[in-house]
């Protein structure tokens, strides 16, 4: 190949490790539709379409159901929350090959009346999915680029995600990273944002000014060059 895209720079690390030269690594990130994904959306119809309770503290994962998303790290980091407070509720948007693994891991651990298994939804559902959630987590232990990421901050959800691979790079200063690893790490996280308001909107904030540099138009130049090169 001319030209090899990658979307996050630590991907490009990757692929120079593959002993491929820089000089046909181009980073192009991808985009986010903010006209999709945008903080206007109403909570209470979003809870409404998605037949959330409005009482519920709601804490969702989007993704496929492997072990390299880390949603197993949440569920075990999830009672730990639940001590504290009673009524949050963990929805996992999304399906794999470790579904059943992962409903077996909830009844284990008791906490079935929790844990909202939603399965494969729409794309353009997932607004209403992120709208009607106090955060957003991804304990992902690698990734290319996660868009889901920069689709919550749209729309004003706040992040909790990893510090490895590409998550630091797409999240910035916009979201809180813990160790996937770390149960407690991804627990205390999550009580921070569900009891602290300011915390929350601090995380709106940034996450709103964050995703503006992966606009369509940021992205539309970024291909642009490539086009250029070949």
């Amino acid at each position: 190949a001319d030209i090899i895209r990658v979307v996050s720079k630590s991907l490009a690390k990757e692929v120079k490790k593959l002993g491929i030269s820089s000089k046909k690594i181009v980073y192009a990130p991808q985009r986010v539709d903010i006209y999709q994904f945008n903080p206007n959306i109403d909570k209470n119809l979003a809870r409404q379409l998605t037949c959330l309770g409005r009482k519920d503290r709601v804490v969702v994962f989007v993704g496929s159901l492997v072990p390299v998303k880390g949603i197993q790290y949440l569920i075990q980091s999830l009672p730990h929350v639940i001590k504290e407070i009673p009524n949050v509720k963990l929805l996992i948007i999304g399906d794999g090959p470790c579904k059943d693994e992962l409903m077996h891991l909830v009844e284990r651990a008791g906490i079935s009346k929790f844990v909202l298994f939603q399965g494969r939804v729409p794309h353009s559902k997932i607004p209403l999915f992120l709208a009607s959630s106090e955060m957003l987590v991804l304990p992902s232990v690698s990734e290319g680029m996660p868009r889901v990421i920069l689709e919550a901050m749209a729309c004003g959800c706040p992040v909790i995600t990893s510090n490895v691979f590409s998550m630091p790079e797409v999240a910035g200063n916009a979201a809180i990273l813990v160790n996937p690893h770390r149960i407690e790490e991804i627990a205390e996280a999550m009580h921070a944002i569900l009891s602290d308001e300011n915390l929350r909107r601090k995380l709106k904030r940034k996450g709103l000014r964050r995703v503006k540099r992966f606009s369509w138009k940021r992205c539309a130049r970024e291909h642009l060059k490539i086009y250029k090169m070949v």
